[in-house]
């Protein structure tokens, strides 16, 4: 999504209209914006990875915990990328 050009801030401003103006000033698309923070911290959590061979037990809880949001880890989560 493109934003107006109007670059104003005026404490009414939503989340959105902030993301938008930003989004335009970047000139990029949302799916570009929103991504782009986080493809570091992906590519080196990648490039780290290691083969994981887990029993019928462990991968019943790892696949568990796939299905469950935890805002806490999100948190710790956002906390690592930020340091990246």
């Amino acid at each position: 999504m493109r934003g107006s050009g109007d670059s104003s801030f005026d404490g009414q401003t939503t989340r959105w209209q902030l993301d938008s103006r930003s989004m335009a000033a970047a000139d990029q698309t949302s799916t570009d914006f929103f991504s782009s923070p986080v493809t570091p911290c992906a590519q080196e959590a990648l490039a780290d990875s290691h083969r994981i061979v887990l029993n019928q037990d462990e991968a019943v809880r790892f696949l568990d915990a796939l299905e469950t949001v935890d805002q806490d880890t999100i948190e710790r989560l956002r906390v690592r990328c930020d340091r990246a």
